[in-house]
């Protein structure tokens, strides 16, 4: 119950503060208001003074009005029912002076309440217009008493201190809740300034530490020797944390142990030396892979016991990581009881561990790189010969899809190969619509001599490759099995020879040929030669099919020629036979056609009948 009377007189939450404050405010002076109206009416109908005065109507009216501005404050309409109240409170306190003893009425002392609610709630502006309205109102009630239209009895003593007394409290309560919110908003910025003014040191604190890091990141990237490079790391985190002693521990590529790399201070004299994981502080946050702090290591539970006695008071270690494994342990040491890490210290060495991690990747990185700068480089030639073979084949690719006759196009692929590889000794052999024998239809060089001459299977490379299906390359073909004894006295040696196929069958061969000792094909131009050979395949098949293509076309336009003769004789027996005849479907008995004979006998015409059946027409046909 109590719960339930302090909710309906406390004033509502808003998400704006100001709007809170006011409605506060508003709230306050609205039930002081009510309780004082209230008190007022009691006292008039006590001492019966209430009936026939201006006051039965004005009272109870303030005393709506302000029920009705707490209405509209919970429905969250602050700032219109402060207007609201003013307004209408304003009009009525007036009503009332005019109604009663005018200038001397206490109802014109009410207004000083009116103005400062208007001012300090609402705004200057407004509170400047209600000041105005009422000395408007004070002067007109003057002048009326000036020229004798307004007449006023004085009150008794003791009312007029009674309605003096219900202002001063209205006025004095108004005062308060203003002086009272005053205070307690100077409070609130009191407490929001000292916590901002904390939040700005801690800021600026972090600032520092950043513009610190940015300073060491800056003068990590540019090292990429490792032992320079953690010497810098010491020096700059000594800087950052203020102390001497400092130290790097890098785990070994045997994952074994840790071992100290560089040492600062107290660090300096166990350069060198190897921790396992778990022992110490540094071991510790090897194996748990997160950082650790210890502010007295001399009672901390995880303490070396073989360095307790080298004089750490607090001590702080962060991983090295590299691809989320650790790599090492950077830590930070002092020796003077009074210097613990701070929570702002420690994130800076977890931020400043994650850069060196990085730095320290770049330097075995960089180390890693030089090793393969030779080795790209050597990449890059055979990358570059490539694709010099590449940009030829790619222009030979243009060239022959543009040759659909067969001679040209083989006269032209010769050539191609003859330039990719540079050689003058090619030859292209192509299979017989038999698949008997190959026959070389065109040679270059030394090869010239053979065209038109057939090659069995297995006979020599061109043979062995189409029964094969695989490419081959010679180095020396005088010492080959294989070899033709007609061929070898040309002086041939190196030879490369690659298939043509068409839809996985063998339709012809590609080879060429270096005479002497002087020149040998490479794996490259085989691959080379492979490919080209896969383009000569499809520009062969276009070719043909042209060929196809362009008979094909011939023969059509003949039948087609032939068929157009046909039927135009057949159009002309037909129309001009004496005999009726028509052209009906097997099933439906629809007429397709019929001659004029036909329409003469049977009186029907080609509109009415045709795509109509006979048995519409009572016909027997």
């Amino acid at each position: 119950m109590r719960n339930k009377v302090r909710r309906f007189f406390a004033p509502p939450i808003f998400e704006d503060p100001e709007k809170t404050r006011l409605a506060r405010i508003l709230n306050g002076f609205g039930w002081a208001v009510i309780v004082i109206m209230l008190v007022l009416i009691i006292n008039r109908i006590s001492t019966k003074t209430w009936v026939g005065g201006s006051t039965s109507f004005t009272f109870p009216l303030i005393v709506l009005i302000v029920v009705f501005m707490q209405i509209i404050i919970r429905m969250g309409y602050v700032h219109f029912a402060g207007r609201f109240a003013v307004t209408l409170i304003w009009l009525t306190l007036t009503y009332q002076a005019s109604q009663s003893d005018g200038l001397w009425d206490v109802a014109l002392i009410a207004h000083l309440a009116i103005i400062l609610l208007a001012a300090l709630m609402i705004g200057w502006r407004e509170g400047v217009v209600v000041e105005v309205f009422s000395l408007v109102a004070i002067w007109y009630f003057a002048y009326q008493h000036h020229i004798g239209l307004h007449e006023f009895n004085l009150d008794p003593p003791f009312h007029y201190a009674r309605d003096l007394t219900a202002v001063f409290l209205v006025t004095s309560t108004l005062i308060y809740y203003l002086v009272y919110n005053m205070n307690r908003s100077l409070a609130e910025s009191n407490v929001e300034l000292k916590e901002r003014l904390r939040a700005e040191a801690k800021l600026q604190r972090q600032a520092d530490y950043l513009t610190a890091l940015h300073e060491t990141t800056l003068g990590l990237v540019n090292r990429l020797e490792l032992n320079p490079l953690f010497e810098l790391i010491l020096t700059r985190t000594s800087e950052l944390f203020d102390t001497p002693h400092v130290a790097v521990d890098i785990v070994l590529p045997d994952e074994s142990t840790l071992r100290q790399e560089v040492g600062l201070g107290i660090f300096a004299n166990y350069n060198g030396e190897v921790t396992p994981k778990g022992q110490g502080l540094i071991g510790k946050v090897w194996q748990d892979d997160k950082v650790i702090v210890s502010q007295d290591y001399n009672t901390w539970e995880g303490r070396d016991l073989e360095a307790e006695y080298v004089g750490f008071k607090a001590v702080l270690g962060a991983p090295l990581k590299s691809d989320n494994k650790v790599i090492g342990v950077l830590t930070v040491a002092n020796i003077e009881k009074r210097n613990e890490f701070t929570s702002e210290q420690i994130l800076l060495l977890e931020r400043l561990a994650a850069l060196v991690s990085v730095a320290i990747d770049n330097a075995r990185l960089y180390q890693e790189s030089q090793n393969e700068i030779l080795e790209r480089k050597l990449a890059e030639e055979k990358l570059q010969l490539q694709a010099d073979y590449l940009t030829t084949l790619h222009e030979t690719t243009l060239s022959l899809v543009n040759r659909l006759e067969l001679n040209p196009l083989l006269e032209l692929i010769i050539a191609r190969a003859s330039d990719l590889l540079d050689t003058e000794e090619v030859a292209l052999h192509l299979v017989l619509p038999d698949e008997s024998a190959l026959i070389q239809k065109i040679g270059k060089g030394l090869f010239t001599q053979f065209n038109e001459i057939q090659t069995v299977r297995n006979y020599g490379v061109t043979g062995t490759v189409w029964v094969s299906g695989k490419s081959m390359l010679i180095d020396n073909y005088s010492q080959w099995s294989g070899r033709i004894v007609e061929v070898e006295g040309l002086g041939f040696e190196s030879i490369i020879c690659a298939p043509l196929k068409s839809e996985e069958k063998i339709i012809g061969v590609i080879v060429a040929a270096h005479t002497g000792q002087q020149k040998k094909f490479t794996q490259e131009q085989l691959t080379l030669l492979e490919k080209f050979a896969a383009l000569t395949s499809v520009a062969i098949d276009n070719a043909r099919l042209y060929q196809e293509a362009q008979t094909e076309i011939i023969e059509r336009k003949i039948i087609e020629t032939e068929l157009r003769a046909s039927d135009e004789r057949f159009r002309k027996v037909f129309n001009n036979n004496k005999v009726a005849i028509s052209i009906i479907t097997l099933e439906e008995g629809i007429f397709l056609e019929a001659n004029e004979a036909f329409w003469q006998i049977t009186g029907l015409s080609p509109e009415k009948a045709l795509g109509h059946s006979v048995l519409e027409f009572d016909l027997w046909i």
